[in-house]
């Protein structure tokens, strides 16, 4: 062997894709020591893509600010830079984890857009947005709202909606947006559309902590927030992402939604990395039928048709189409409680690869 490249997903809960990265390494070295390996850290643009780019762009820069927290309350967050972008990830400053209370009724994106604002203000124009592990279902009122957006009520008061007082809004006043010559690309790989039954409510809002009840008034406050809207785009695939944050920022930005990991395998330029690898290694927490369908590893198998492409994961089901990789190895059995195993996620990893690299060895002697 001589070249080889690990480019793998985070273990959710409990493997970053640096740690992976890293674990991979120091085992290669020693069964492989005189082969190259190039590491990616991969993300899908939702949570640790700042990680993600970061490791991709190390001339790069973290900046640090106090925002406003998903619950109204004072939260310490970032985002990077790089050339001429900057870089937010939704749940630095509105993710579920941030959550006092959760209840997308009553949370809000507008952390999201100070710190949006925050790089406007350091002469930043180009953003890419990630939106994984919201905790809101605002419609992206409240990120909008931070940048200069005014949503009046039936008083004439501005106020800053959430998901249950969308219906508050009588009219949307643009007119003193902030960022007007700035363009939004935003990371998703989520399809679902604004409303509906398989919008951002039905679908998303019982993670987050919504009732049944809840859920019907979520669904109406956002279809009747579309009809506010200057344009229609309830219907556009995507609009669903983050408690329907993409919906607002297409309504009311120069935005748009692309697929995250497609993006960000184009910006690092990972054709170019995998030239000439005997191996490419990929995986993720869970391999199933949603890892071929906008995730991170169908990204990847676009782009290693033609290079063996071995898969290492967590779990496996049966149902899949195996066939894509030259061989999959799942790190655990299947039938260990969660504790368990972010437990032994490390070891267990360490000790699947140590046998692939063992098979690898011998088929490449052979």
């Amino acid at each position: 062997m001589k070249k080889c490249v690990i480019a793998s997903d985070s273990f959710k809960g409990t493997l970053s894709s640096k740690e992976i990265a890293d674990l991979f390494e120091s085992e290669f070295k020693k069964s492989f020591p005189h082969a190259q390996l190039e590491k990616v850290v991969l993300g899908d643009g939702g949570e640790n893509t700042l990680e993600v780019f970061a490791n991709n762009f190390p001339n790069g820069q973290y900046h640090h600010l106090e925002v406003t927290g998903p619950n109204f309350q004072k939260v310490n967050a970032k985002y990077f830079t790089y050339d001429d972008n900057a870089v937010i990830e939704l749940a630095e400053a509105s993710g579920l984890g941030l959550a006092t209370e959760h209840n997308p009724m009553k949370t809000t994106t507008f952390g999201v857009g100070e710190l949006i604002f925050d790089a406007y203000l350091h002469s930043f124009r180009h953003f890419y947005i990630a939106l994984g592990g919201s905790s809101t279902t605002d419609g992206g009122c409240g990120l909008l709202s931070a940048l200069g957006i005014r949503f009046i009520n039936r008083l004439g008061e501005d106020f800053i909606p959430t998901g249950g007082t969308l219906s508050d809004i009588v009219e949307i006043d643009d007119s003193d947006l902030t960022v007007k010559d700035a363009h939004f690309t935003i990371l998703s790989d989520v399809q679902n559309p604004m409303y509906g039954e398989k919008g951002a409510a039905k679908v998303f809002a019982r993670q987050k902590g919504a009732n049944d009840e809840e859920i019907e008034l979520l669904d109406q406050n956002l279809k009747y927030l579309s009809s506010l809207f200057k344009k229609d785009i309830s219907n556009i695939p995507g609009t669903g992402a983050a408690g329907a944050t993409s919906a607002g920022m297409l309504a009311y930005l120069d935005a748009e939604i692309v697929s995250g990991i497609d993006t960000i395998l184009d910006i690092i330029n990972f054709d170019s990395i995998i030239k000439d690898a005997d191996y490419v290694f990929t995986g993720e927490g869970k391999l199933d039928s949603q890892s071929f369908d906008g995730k991170l590893i169908s990204g990847v198998l676009k782009h290693t048709k033609g290079i063996p492409t071995i898969c290492v994961c967590g779990k496996v089901d049966n149902n899949i189409p195996k066939e894509q990789f030259y061989a999959i190895y799942p790190t655990s059995n299947g039938e260990e409680d969660f504790a368990t195993i972010k437990k032994n996620a490390k070891e267990n990893y360490r000790k699947t690869i140590i046998k692939v690299f063992d098979c690898l060895s011998k088929t490449n002697t052979q």
